[in-house]
């Protein structure tokens, strides 16, 4: 994800949101820069994020209980997998978790009885959509990271 440099420049010299970047000393201090403009909470206005993606899906997957899917009683297990493959693949940008569509197909590839500890896990992602944006992701887009050399070449634009 690109950073708009001119945008980053006029965020650090003019300190729209008063995150505190002269108080820190500015383009002096970029380390400190850095770390309020990253720092999470720091957003002003709300950012709502609407996607969980495939990594963050498969992260909370239990391997056991993966397999346990491919032999479970109802003999459903295996149609649960390839629904979960087909969710996965089809979707690289990330899943809208904001559809609650979307949520119950994956949720049900992961049943209580057969997938207790992902079934939790996968549940719990939406506390993710609620997390606290920085000013950085709120300025640039969802995960967006500013980094020191970013500061840099912001600093030195004429």
């Amino acid at each position: 994800m690109a950073i708009d440099l001119a945008a980053l420049k006029t965020e650090i010299t003019t300190d729209p949101a008063t995150i505190g970047y002269t108080a820190a000393g500015g383009f002096a201090n970029l380390a400190a820069i850095e770390s309020l403009i990253n720092v999470a909470g720091s957003a002003v206005t709300d950012v709502q994020r609407k996607t969980v993606t495939a990594q963050e899906i498969l992260a909370e997957i239990r391997q056991g209980e993966y397999h346990a899917m491919g032999v479970d009683a109802d003999g459903e297990g295996p149609s649960r997998q390839r629904l979960l493959q087909l969710l996965l693949t089809a979707n690289v940008d990330g899943l809208d978790w904001s559809d609650t569509q979307v949520r119950n197909l994956i949720r049900s590839c992961f049943p209580g009885p057969v997938a207790p500890n992902t079934r939790t896990a996968i549940i719990a992602l939406e506390t993710i959509l609620a997390a606290t944006a920085t000013r950085a992701e709120e300025l640039f887009g969802h995960r967006a990271i500013v980094s020191t050399n970013d500061l840099m070449l912001a600093r030195d634009l004429p």
